[in-house]
C-alpha cells in the first residue's frame, strides 16, 4: 500500500510539471505580432497599430485640433511584409509625405519579444535611405529603435521613439 501510494503522488508531481511545462511552452510561442495583434500605442501626435496579419502595422498621425485648415482627418500609413522579395525601388517605395498610402517594409525579425522590420524610401528609380526598426515592449511601453543609413550602409542617424498602450481606438478617416 505505501508503495501504490508513492507511485500516485510520483504520477502526480510528473502530469504536475508536464502541465506546467506545456503551458510555458505555449506562452513562449507567440510571435510579436501575435501578442500585440489590435494594441494601439500612442505618443502626442502618433499612434502605432499591430496586426497579425499582411498588412501588420498601421500608423495614424493624428489631426492637429489646432490646425483651422480644411484637412480634420487623421492620416494613415499601412505597412505591408514583401516576405522573402527583395526591396527595391521604385515598386516597394516609401513615400511618407502622402495620406493613406501602404509602405513596403520586410519583417526581418518576429520573435517573442521584438519586430525588426527594414523600409527603404527612394526617389524615383534612386534608394536613398534602408531603415531598420526595432520595437519591443516593457509593460504598457513601446521602444521604437530606429536607424537610417545611407546608400553605403553607413549609419546616417538613430532615435529611441516611445509610446505608451491605450485602449482607445482611432480611425483613418482620408480617403
Amino acid at each position: 500500500k505505501l508503495l501504490k501510494n508513492n507511485m500516485k503522488k510520483h504520477i502526480f508531481l510528473f502530469a504536475a510539471l508536464l502541465l506546467i511545462s506545456c503551458s510555458n511552452d505555449d506562452e513562449s510561442s507567440n510571435t510579436f505580432l501575435e501578442k500585440y495583434d489590435g494594441y494601439f500605442f500612442v505618443d502626442d501626435s502618433v499612434g502605432i497599430q499591430f496586426s497579425n496579419s499582411e498588412t501588420y502595422m498601421t500608423w495614424v498621425i493624428f489631426n492637429d485640433p489646432s490646425d483651422n485648415s480644411d484637412d480634420s482627418c487623421n492620416e494613415c500609413e499601412f505597412y505591408k511584409d514583401v516576405k522573402d522579395q527583395e526591396l527595391f525601388c521604385p515598386d516597394h517605395g516609401l513615400n511618407l509625405l502622402e495620406s493613406n498610402n501602404l509602405g513596403f517594409c520586410k519583417i526581418i525579425e518576429n520573435s517573442e519579444n521584438k519586430l525588426i522590420e527594414e523600409c527603404i524610401e527612394c526617389d524615383g528609380d534612386n534608394l536613398n535611405f534602408k531603415y531598420t526598426y526595432e520595437y519591443t515592449v516593457d509593460g504598457d511601453e513601446l521602444s521604437m529603435l530606429s536607424i537610417s543609413k545611407n546608400i553605403d550602409g553607413s549609419i546616417d542617424s538613430s532615435d529611441i521613439s516611445t509610446y505608451l498602450k491605450t485602449s482607445a481606438t482611432f480611425s483613418c478617416e482620408c480617403e
